[in-house]
């Protein structure tokens, strides 16, 4: 096993470790994508509406990807909300 190995695999368990105490605490992760930046009282709303909705704290990660042209993408673990242009008008041509 090289150096690199065991770095990666201890910021694996780092990682899972974190994830593991968010959970017991109520927190959830919940990516949110962009086509502009959100302000910061925008993603206040938006955490009490998640709050009132996950039953949990959600801890927001804002990412910003002008490629979304408008709307946004809000990932919860595995599940994925996309109401972005990009993926409206990917439909649209379906």
């Amino acid at each position: 096993m090289s150096a690199v190995d065991d770095a990666m695999r201890r910021r694996a368990i780092h990682r899972q470790a974190h994830l593991l105490y968010d959970r017991m605490r109520g927190r959830i992760h919940v990516h949110l994508t962009t086509a502009v930046p959100v302000s910061d009282a925008l993603a206040s709303r938006s955490a009490k509406n998640l709050r009132a909705v996950l039953g949990g704290e959600p801890i927001l990660r804002r990412v910003t990807d002008p490629a979304l042209i408008g709307g946004a993408v809000l990932r919860v673990g595995d599940i994925v909300y996309d109401s972005s242009v990009a993926n409206q008008l990917r439909n649209i041509r379906q």
